[in-house]
């Protein structure tokens, strides 16, 4: 059961009721269930084959009615824009692999999706998260012994993929906004345990870590 309750206090909300939602299947996984900024809205992913193939749906929360858009072949990952009219995704390929970040705008075709970044290298793979400070998606490119990482602001309407600093061999990071500043956790310069660098999130290439 997935439920909110008033800050100041009053009754409970069952926003999602996986045991309803689960009766008589073989298999019924949920992936992630995503409040959008408004409260007004619910997205979920769930797995229903056990492919690990998730198709995300949104709801208003007013009535708890899936809409029609579903949005199918994710990674179960859901993060909205600020303005809760639409979300980003990961979009799993024909080959099981996830390869692009989408975003999907509530009562539009999924088939018309835009794709917001791509990795055609096979050997590279794709994740989502949001940031702490609920401003930016995170979207990580890891490979075998590196990584990659970029930022969309969700602020805006139309948001162009920002990159932290450019993928070299070796190089893993992973990054934490906060206000004006980047937060990189990395192995730069021989930091086989890691250190924590700080850049600005305006000049975030790996010449201005300090």
């Amino acid at each position: 059961l997935y439920c909110r309750r008033p800050r100041g206090g009053g009754p409970e909300t069952i926003l999602l009721d996986g045991e309803s939602l689960a009766k008589n299947k073989d298999f019924f996984d949920i992936g992630e269930v995503s409040h959008a900024p408004d409260h007004l809205q619910l997205a979920w992913s769930v797995d229903e084959t056990g492919s690990e193939l998730f198709s995300i749906r949104t709801r208003a929360i007013s009535d708890g009615v899936d809409r029609d858009d579903v949005v199918r072949r994710t990674d179960g990952a859901i993060v909205w824009r600020a303005d809760s009219q639409g979300f980003y995704y990961v979009h799993i390929d024909g080959n099981h692999r996830s390869a692009q970040i989408r975003r999907h705008m509530l009562g539009d075709d999924p088939k018309h999706d835009s794709i917001i970044l791509e990795e055609a290298d096979s050997a590279w793979f794709i994740s989502l998260s949001e940031s702490r400070c609920l401003r930016f998606a995170i979207v990580s490119l890891h490979g075998h012994d590196a990584c990659e990482c970029w930022l969309i602001d969700l602020r805006g309407e139309d948001a162009k993929p920002q990159l932290v600093a450019k993928r070299e061999e070796k190089l893993r990071y992973e990054v934490e906004p906060h206000e004006d500043r980047l937060y990189i956790l990395n192995n730069a310069n021989g930091a086989d345990d890691f250190c924590i660098s700080i850049a600005p999130i305006t000049h975030s290439a790996r010449i201005h870590w300090h």
